[in-house]
């Protein structure tokens, strides 16, 4: 008899799990999510239906059953404490340190894509599956926890790289969470040595900005516009970008990214057509071309009177150095 109520109550439990997850996600495009007020943005669901943007074969139910049974666990490891600090230090023990709720195998910075280059390093199903991650992945998986626990984290952004700020509800204290270190907290004037942040750049907004939802689902497209990028689909990348920047004005990583649009569209309508001061342009094109190079310089401008700098190799470099040193720390060398 108790066995017949056991499985009862388990069958109930399965039916309503599938009925909750299926009010989680109903087939929303992005475009719908960014038009629902703020307060009712769920950044799981935003952040697996962009990736499925660059690669169809993900299961968004999957992954979100996935991200629910990681907050099972991290509930686990929180017990019957209540503060909003523990529950963030919950999150980072469960991500980052090794115990039985991660088979001994913590979250990881990926040193074999160090930067990120490939595109799908940068999704949540692909830093689930391996545990390894990278500036875009780790804080966004430590964000979209952390609001599913219901503390008070955003995002936010210094030069080509995203953390994010956590509120102790008991305190007022603000946090910057750097989860390429282990979630270990960072000050802001840290970001603004390593990065070499401007203060016009951060009196616009551009870094050190505590962004809404909506602007950090601008960041979340950057990735669907790289891969328009490499699949060489120009216009489609520019229409992500002017997405991002409709709901983030000063997302100026945005309109560098779009500026670059147009470069490509310059280079695959000119140079790869032959097009030279020995071949010159026809008469009718001209104007179209004259057009396009004035946008590409609009946006590149209004990036840099906003703050922003084009990162070079140096810059990479030194982010690497900057890498290993923190890893190094945590491993007491």
């Amino acid at each position: 008899m108790k066995s017949k109520i056991l499985l009862i109550l388990l069958f109930s439990l399965l039916l309503a799990d599938f009925a909750f997850s299926q009010q989680k996600y109903n087939g929303q495009t992005i475009e719908e999510i960014l038009e629902l007020p703020e307060e009712q943005i769920n950044l799981a669901i935003a952040k697996l239906v962009i990736d499925k943007m660059v690669d169809p074969s993900i299961d968004i139910h999957l992954y979100l059953s996935k991200l629910d049974s990681m907050i099972i666990d991290i509930n686990n490891i929180l017990g019957p404490r209540t503060k909003s600090m523990d529950k963030m230090l919950s999150i980072k023990t469960y991500l980052f340190d090794a115990g039985e709720w991660n088979n001994q195998q913590p979250y990881i910075y990926d040193l074999d894509d160090p930067l990120g280059r490939k595109i799908e390093n940068k999704l949540l199903p692909n830093i689930i599956k391996t545990k390894k991650g990278n500036c875009v992945s780790m804080p966004f998986l430590f964000l979209i926890l952390g609001k599913k626990m219901g503390i008070d984290v955003v995002a936010s952004t210094a030069p080509l790289h995203i953390f994010v700020r956590f509120k102790d509800d008991l305190t007022g204290d603000v946090w910057n969470v750097e989860t390429t270190n282990g979630g270990n907290p960072a000050r802001n004037v840290w970001y603004v040595q390593q990065f070499n942040i401007s203060e016009e750049a951060i009196r616009s907004g551009v870094y050190l900005k505590d962004l809404s939802n909506k602007e950090t689902i601008s960041l979340m497209l950057m990735v669907v516009e790289q891969s328009y990028i490499e699949n060489k689909e120009y216009e489609k990348a520019l229409e992500i970008c002017d997405l991002a920047l409709k709901y983030y004005p000063n997302y100026a990583y945005a309109l560098a990214r779009k500026g670059n649009a147009y470069a490509c569209i310059l280079d695959r309508d000119v140079r790869q057509k032959g097009y030279s001061p020995k071949n010159p342009l026809p008469k009718d094109k001209e104007d179209y071309y004259k057009n396009i190079f004035k946008l590409n310089m609009q946006c590149f401008s209004k990036a840099e009177s906003l703050g922003w700098k084009e990162a070079g190799k140096e810059f990479d470099e030194k982010y690497l150095q900057m890498v290993k040193e923190e890893q190094n720390k945590m491993k007491g060398n």
